[in-house]
């Protein structure tokens, strides 16, 4: 469905598109197909069109620089696409707007599926809302921001997506309070969702998580485009 979706909002040859986790590059293969031409016809794949694609795990950026080469070829994706090893806070914000806007920005949160060692390295709330807050600086009016959740690894961070999406609808709510008193009357069950001996150690999570979720709302509500839509 996520990939239905996408197909609507990117332009190809005239958008850009970032995934932000890139993980083992499956996301940024369906984003390259909607974005470039199929390999083989030269006289359209030479667009403006432009893929980010990263991760602050250095076998993920590797998986997906291979299956882009794979299927495009090693010269198209020197000239199309960047592979970053990086986190996702800050966004990077490569130099693609000159030619071409950012139309699509995708997560698929959690941790690296395949990995040994991954569950030791996995997104979380406070970053990722400070990315996302990045993300709805960056895309173009009418773009779009995809994001896979996964309360089962982090229910925080989950809720604290909801909360911001929602909080950007609510931009020009007539609701009491508006969206501030929308985030502050959220409550985010923490305890149960983790095995964890100190409870404090999330509850203090928790508290970090709807702080940096307000912050991001209103980062976007003062230097954001009145035109945007969410």
């Amino acid at each position: 469905m996520a990939h239905s979706l996408w197909s609507t909002v990117l332009q190809p040859g005239l958008d850009s598109a970032i995934d932000a986790t890139c993980g083992n590059g499956k996301d940024s293969l369906a984003i390259a197909k909607l974005l470039f031409a199929p390999p083989g016809d030269d006289d359209k794949k030479c667009v403006a069109s432009k893929l980010i694609c990263i991760d602050v795990q250095q076998s993920a950026t590797s998986s997906t620089k291979t299956l882009l080469e794979d299927e495009f070829g090693t010269s198209f994706v020197r000239s199309h696409v960047d592979v970053l090893h990086a986190s996702h806070d800050p966004l990077p914000y490569p130099d693609i707007t000159a030619t071409s806007n950012v139309a699509l920005v995708v997560y698929n949160l959690g941790y690296l599926p395949g990995c040994s060692s991954s569950k030791d390295i996995c997104t979380r709330a406070p970053t990722t809302i400070s990315s996302l807050a990045d993300a709805a600086l960056l895309i173009r009016i009418g773009g779009l921001i995809s994001v896979m959740t996964y309360p089962g690894t982090d229910y925080v961070e989950a809720q604290s997506v909801r909360m911001f999406m929602e909080g950007l609808a609510m931009l020009t709510t007539n609701e009491p309070g508006g969206w501030e008193s929308y985030i502050d009357n959220t409550v985010i069950a923490s305890g149960a969702f983790y095995d964890v001996e100190n409870t404090n150690d999330i509850e203090a999570y928790c508290v970090q998580a709807k702080e940096c979720t307000k912050d991001a709302v209103r980062l976007v509500h003062q230097e954001g485009s009145v035109q945007q839509t969410w």
